[in-house]
C-alpha cells in the first residue's frame, strides 16, 4: 500500500498542502508585524479572500471530491484511460480558472 504510486501522490498532495499553509502562516505574520493592524492589511485581506475562495472550491474541493475517486477507479481499470481522464480533469478546471479570472 505504501510503495503505490497514488500514495505517494497524495502524501506529496498532503505534504505541499501542510507548507503552503506554513508559508501562509509566516506571510501573515510578517505582514501584521510590518503594517499592524491597519487599514491597508485590512484591504489586502479583503482583497484576498475571493481568489483564495475560488482557489478553493474549484480546485482544492473539485480534486478531493471529484477527480480522486474516478481517477483511482480507472486507474484499477485501466492506467491508460485514468492518465486521459486525468488530463481532460486538468484541462476543464484550466478552462473555469481562466474563465472565472476573465469574470473578476
Amino acid at each position: 500500500m505504501f510503495k503505490s504510486k497514488i500514495f505517494r501522490a497524495s502524501v506529496v498532495i498532503g505534504s505541499f498542502s501542510f507548507i503552503a499553509d506554513v508559508v501562509a502562516l509566516l506571510r501573515d505574520r510578517i505582514l501584521t508585524s510590518h503594517f499592524g493592524a491597519s487599514r491597508v492589511l485590512d484591504i489586502y485581506y479583503s482583497a484576498f479572500k475571493l481568489p483564495d475562495l475560488v482557489f478553493n472550491l474549484l480546485v482544492l474541493g473539485a480534486v478531493s471530491s471529484a477527480f480522486i475517486p474516478v481517477f483511482i477507479s480507472e486507474y484499477k481499470k485501466d492506467e491508460r484511460n485514468a492518465w486521459r481522464v486525468a488530463q481532460n480533469f486538468a484541462s476543464i478546471i484550466f478552462v473555469l480558472v481562466v474563465m472565472v479570472a476573465a469574470v473578476l
